[in-house]
């Protein structure tokens, strides 16, 4: 059965072989995309894998898991092993019959390993480390002898799986991968070992440029913070090394190249600097002048003024989520926050009224939803239960278990994660793309860093696909003292990144009998859940109440949500206020000033208090009690009419 690329590669590692990715032979091109590549299946992806002082590019050096899989999880890639002291062996690249004449007269050890390649074979040997000490290298030759290539120190060979570019794969011969490496006979060491006036030397490509410029491997005192820091920014960028691989890799930088090695405390500060900045950006930027040699012309050209001539109008999606923004939807747990998403994605796909009559959307969108908690096998038993129309067509869904299943690992926190949902994004072409929820797709919610990336990318690809975001996330849990006071921005889990960079954050939250007046119940109120908006960069909407009930209907059991409509707004605040009350309450019957901000969300607290008192001394409002014991109701000249 044949092994994938992913699996020989952790062999390699097993054996404490070092690999990195090779362009590959696509449909006899190269996968580099140069049309006229002259090492067509054997370069190097990595453009720094090696600097010009034989240094090892750190993730090469470490070889991380994570590293590994996330270089040969595609189908474009070869793999390479590197040669020398760095793997333990050194390889005879033989590729003609010429080759094989040359070297049985010379006289060539059988029984290590071998592998065939698309023209011939290469055979591995044992690194002589007792004959070759740190001081001196084994060369990489060809032309030394006719048909014959060797790859010592700084050197690689293709491994299979490979492809080569005549169409055949690299392949160990039978059983030979497990033997083990015979010792590298002496004439190959000494011929490895001359100078390189003497033969042809195939030295391998220096382009690791952006490793601190050092005479040797070590970074001495006066440089090592200086060295650590530009070392883990350019792997932090151009590898986009995550925060765990940066602190296993400054750990093993420290040991190997700091002389002496730093503190653990200031290496760990070291590594929180560069761990500020998202995965695949760096904090270097390079400065081709000094800020003082910045022309007159440079800085007129980047000024600006108010242009409103110029301004775009914004687009919604049903007059609530501005398109290019994430919005968020926020509650306690078990509130029904994925019933009413889900509610929202069928009455989009179909256009016209959604939520009830609530607002609506004059044409039916294109709905991407990312399910993590509620999956999709629930999300369809709600839906045959519920009745709910909607357009199939318009709606899709990655289910995180089956993106799982398939080895794709959607998380908006990661750079190989947020690839993946710019690739549904970038296929499905949505109005709309719905996460439920941030926490099933991003792991570190209170992480300012973390959030600023998954944000970052939100606004990134809702500018460059034109579509909004929607998260469902959720609130702290809140204390029994609390239920009576309304929702505040502050009860959101996580960083305040997530509600600072929001356009718009939808709460939710449960009316409690036991906090409000009678009416409430006797007016089906009971229980009901109030969504208003906690903030936005808009227009503030009216809020609005629903319960979820589940009934049995011909044996059935059905769901169904039900809708409040809250009146609309009047027109300024004070009117809201008023008409709240006079839809509510014209029966006379008491209620106190929280269940008014309940009603009139979005309006503070402290101007309801100033109209209760105002139309207490008009005497539209009567008052009793008094402190927290305050109540109100409405004068008889006002109620019932």
């Amino acid at each position: 059965m044949p092994v994938s690329i992913i699996e020989q590669v952790m062999k390699y590692r097993e054996l404490g072989w070092k690999v990195m990715p090779l362009y590959r032979p696509i449909n006899g091109a190269c996968s580099c995309g140069n049309p006229n590549c002259a090492s067509v299946g054997k370069h190097p992806v990595l453009s720094g894998w090696r600097n010009k002082d034989g240094v090892y590019a750190s993730e090469i050096s470490l070889q991380h898991p994570n590293t590994l899989r996330r270089w040969f999880s595609g189908t474009d890639r070869n793999v390479a092993i590197l040669t020398g002291r760095i793997s333990g062996f050194v390889v005879l690249d033989i590729d003609s019959e010429e080759g094989e004449r040359n070297i049985k007269s010379r006289g060539i050890p059988e029984g290590s390993p071998q592998v065939l390649t698309g023209k011939g074979r290469h055979l591995y040997f044992a690194y002589p480390f007792e004959q070759i000490d740190d001081r001196h290298d084994l060369k990489n030759f060809v032309g030394a002898i006719q048909g014959v290539d060797f790859r010592g120190d700084g050197g690689y060979v293709a491994a299979p799986p490979s492809l080569h570019f005549s169409g055949r794969e690299y392949q160990w011969t039978e059983n030979s991968f497990a033997l083990p490496l015979l010792p590298c006979p002496d004439w190959l060491i000494e011929l490895a070992c001359k100078p390189a006036s003497e033969h042809k030397t195939d030295a391998a490509p220096s382009a690791f440029s952006s490793v601190p410029s050092t005479n040797s491997e070590k970074y001495s005192e006066g440089e090592r913070n200086e060295c650590m820091f530009r070392e883990l920014s350019r792997l932090r960028a151009s590898s986009r090394f995550d925060d765990r691989e940066l602190h296993e890799t400054a750990a093993m930088l420290n040991q190997s190249r700091c002389n002496p090695p730093l503190g653990s405390g200031e290496v760990e500060k070291i590594v929180k600097q560069v761990c500020r900045y998202p995965v695949g950006t760096s904090p270097i930027r390079e400065q081709p002048q000094t800020q003082s040699a910045i022309s007159s012309e440079k800085i007129s050209s980047m000024l600006s003024t108010f242009e409103p001539e110029n301004s775009n109008q914004p687009e919604f999606i049903a007059g609530l989520f501005r398109k290019g923004y994430p919005s968020i939807l926020v509650a306690e747990p078990g509130l029904g926050k994925t019933i009413l998403v889900q509610r929202l994605v069928c009455d989009l796909s179909i256009g016209g009224p959604i939520w009830g009559g609530f607002n609506s959307s004059s044409v039916p969108k294109n709905i991407l939803m990312f399910c993590g908690e509620a999956g999709l096998a629930m999300l369809n038993e709600r839906l045959e239960s519920s009745g709910w129309s909607f357009d199939r067509e318009k709606i899709k869904i990655l289910d995180s278990r089956t993106a799982w299943k398939n080895n794709l690992y959607p998380a908006l926190d990661t750079a190989e994660g947020q690839e993946v949902f710019r690739k549904f994004i970038e296929t499905v072409k949505p109005d709309l793309v719905v996460i439920d929820s941030l926490g099933s797709f991003a792991e570190d919610e209170s992480g300012r860093e973390a959030m600023k990336s998954v944000f970052d990318f939100l606004l990134s690809t809702g500018d460059r696909y034109g579509c909004a975001h929607l998260l469902v996330h959720h609130l702290r849990k809140r204390k029994n003292n609390e239920r009576s006071l309304p929702l505040d921005l502050s009860e959101v889990i996580g960083s305040s990144v997530i509600t600072r960079h929001s356009a718009l954050v939808i709460g939710m939250e449960k009316l409690r009998q036991k906090n409000l007046p009678s009416f409430w119940e006797e007016n089906g109120h009971g229980g009901e859940i109030i969504v208003r908006p906690l903030k936005t960069w808009d227009k503030p909407f009216p809020p609005f109440s629903f319960t979820i009930d589940s009934e049995e209907v011909d044996g059935t059991e059905q769901l169904s949500i039900k809708f409040n409509l809250i009146p609309a707004a009047g027109d300024d605040k004070q009117t809201s206020v008023w008409n709240a009350i006079r839809t509510n309450l014209s029966d006379g019957r008491e209620f106190r000033k929280n269940d008014i901000e309940h009603l009139c969300g979005g309006i503070s607290p402290d101007y309801i208090k100033k109209l209760l008192t105002k139309w207490t001394d008009l005497g539209r409002i009567e008052r009793f009690g008094s402190n927290r014991d305050t109540r109100y109701r409405l004068a008889k000249p006002f109620a019932d009419g």
